[in-house]
């Protein structure tokens, strides 16, 4: 199968003070890639992203080949073992397609948090199992494709689960968390020293200008852990989703910082 997603932002800013943000268009997302099945149990992504980087070539968006020809533990479905390069969901947020959101783009303490040990051309080696109701995954991860400047990249985990509690016809209710951590942060010094640093920073919802609203700054480490609760229902037209998160950084020296973050929101389906 062919799989493409084109997205256009457009943004006039209008601010007072310091901060001069630039209005104009950006392409936040143009991606064309084949996924499929081969020899029955095998399965494969590879997909490119146009957009959104600010470069004249193609990033990586994902590539990677996936097994699931074994049903272990009694599971309905079979075990997906993968390996490559891609975008472990670290939330519900996350989990959803770009093309299925309620907002054209995730709250931006979603996307502060699936950055962290994931996001997009991440590699990686994990297992991935569900059900009807239920989902479960754990991956390692490693430095994202389209990244230089490190000499020891980095070394990180994704663990989640989420399940339906409560579900009928015209209603269910989602329950999830997440723990995902650095256990070594990249390597940015050259020769026998060493250099680790972890940096929490992200852009307004949109991408037309690169400024980073919320950003701490390189900051000395040698780990950071991430924990994330998950919460949603829906009844008949109405969806209601929402998330918190808590990062602690293991700052080199003491005096280590924590941070948090949440997002909530609710809609109402005029066509059902």
């Amino acid at each position: 199968a062919v799989r493409t997603v084109v997205q256009m932002d457009a943004a006039a800013y209008d601010e007072q003070g310091t901060v001069d943000l630039n209005s104009g268009t950006n392409f936040r997302r143009v991606r064309l890639g084949v996924e499929g099945a081969f020899a029955k149990d095998w399965a494969y992504n590879l997909t490119a992203d146009f957009g959104g980087s600010g470069v004249e070539s193609a990033q990586l968006n994902a590539a990677y080949i996936e097994y699931g020809g074994f049903k272990p533990f009694g599971l309905a479905n079979p075990l997906r073992l993968r390996i490559g390069a891609w975008a472990t969901p670290t939330g519900l947020e996350d989990a959803t397609s770009n093309t299925e959101s309620l907002f054209l783009e995730r709250a931006a303490a979603a996307e502060l948090v699936r950055n962290l040990a994931g996001g997009d051309a991440r590699s990686g080696i994990g297992a991935f199992a569900n059900g009807e109701h239920w989902y479960a995954s754990g991956v390692l991860t490693g430095g994202v494709a389209n990244t230089s400047g490190t000499y020891d990249e980095q070394y990180g985990y994704l663990t989640r689960a989420a399940f339906n509690p409560l579900y009928g016809k015209d209603y269910s209710v989602h329950l999830g968390a997440s723990v995902q951590g650095i256990f070594q942060p990249a390597d940015t010094a050259a020769g026998a020293a060493t250099l680790t640093q972890v940096q929490l920073r992200e852009r307004p919802e949109l991408r037309v200008d690169g400024t980073r609203l919320v950003d701490t700054g390189l900051i000395d480490a040698d780990g950071l852990t991430a924990y994330g609760l998950e919460f949603g229902f829906h009844w008949k037209n109405v969806q209601f989703a929402s998330e918190a998160f808590q990062i602690d950084v293991d700052r080199l020296g003491g005096g280590d910082p924590s941070f948090d973050g949440w997002y909530a929101h609710i809609a109402y389906a005029l066509t059902g």
